[in-house]
């Protein structure tokens, strides 16, 4: 087969040579494989952080908002007995037109099924709860103590009927009002 020794020899150092280059080469692309899928695990993992602190972030300010917007004499002089359907567009039904702050805003009795007033995108509504929000809305509601005091709130991303949303709800009630109220309270939801 090899007529010369030269060959010979070449043959027989050419091919370990060539075996053990393609070794190292697929050796180092298996390396580089899982560095990478390491490092994207590791971004992966990263990525996944800073949106559920962004949501985290965005529910608090929301249930902060809600609860500002809650715990106001005015708020609570013109929602329970007679709702006063001006007040309630003027002060929070024109802020959902824009979306700008909410894009909802529902008052909503302890146990009832369905808002007893409120705004969606500018227009009164008083939808069923279970057909507007998802599950997650009944729950947060059931995380309410039995007895409210002025410094309940609760957020939470929910599903609604509307696409994802952040909700929030809080007693509205008088600053000045007893520490704890007793009984079904109107809530304001966003």
């Amino acid at each position: 087969l090899f007529r010369t020794k030269g060959w010979l020899i070449a043959f027989v150092l050419a091919v370990p040579l060539a075996v053990a280059t393609l070794g190292v080469y697929l050796l180092t692309f298996d390396l580089l494989q899982k560095i990478s899928t390491g490092a994207n695990q590791a971004e992966h993992e990263r990525n996944v952080k800073s949106v559920t602190a962004a949501i985290k972030t965005v529910e608090r300010q929301i249930e902060l908002t809600v609860f500002d917007n809650s715990l106001w004499d005015e708020a609570a002089n013109n929602v329970y007995k007679d709702i006063d359907a001006e007040w309630l567009y003027n002060t929070w039904g024109a802020t959902t037109e824009d979306g700008g702050v909410y894009d909802a805003v529902l008052i909503v009795e302890h146990g009832q099924e369905r808002a007893i007033a409120g705004y969606i995108s500018g227009e009164p509504d008083k939808p069923l709860l279970k057909d507007y929000f998802g599950q997650s809305f009944t729950e947060m509601l059931a995380r309410f103590p039995p007895v409210l005091s002025a410094h309940s709130s609760e957020a939470t991303l929910d599903l609604t009927s509307r696409g994802l949303a952040v909700v929030a709800a809080a007693p509205v009630m008088s600053p000045l009002a007893d520490k704890n109220t007793r009984g079904p309270v109107p809530r304001i939801g966003a």
